[in-house]
């Protein structure tokens, strides 16, 4: 049986395909650079989506220890990939709140900073992989 590529893999396959078949066509030098742009914009699509299911339940469970006493939406009940980004998003939202408004105590700091940094770091390795991530600043 024949199976359909991924998003991902078929999005790695256009980036081939505006790369080597279609840049080298191209004679007008704004139209390449767009060219360039739109490869750069979809090789970052696919790299998200390849990461996206290991960062979100990374950050869920980080958000979760964070916010334990969260209640639910009902649009993210479910084992569903939907329905975790769902949860993440909402207990992001709450998070946010609870920083804007300051109900998060002194104690809280260290691991809200760390879900911060951590969540970050994840989307830089994903969305930017050739930053640097150390900690040591020069």
């Amino acid at each position: 049986m024949q199976q359909r590529p991924d998003v991902p893999t078929t999005l790695d396959a256009i980036v081939r395909f505006l790369l080597q078949d279609l840049h080298s066509t191209v004679t007008d030098k704004g139209l390449q650079f767009r060219v360039l742009v739109a490869a750069n914009a979809l090789n970052q699509c696919a790299a998200e989506l390849r990461a996206e299911p290991v960062r979100s339940i990374d950050e869920l469970t980080r958000l979760q220890a964070l916010i334990p006493d969260f209640a639910v939406p009902d649009e993210a009940r479910g084992p569903t990939d939907a329905s975790r980004l769902a949860m993440v998003r909402a207990l992001d939202r709450e998070l946010a709140e609870q920083l804007r408004d300051k109900r998060l105590g002194a104690e809280v700091d260290g691991p809200v900073l760390e879900h911060l940094v951590a969540s970050l770091r994840a989307t830089l390795e994903a969305t930017n992989p050739r930053f640097d991530l150390s900690d040591k600043i020069d």
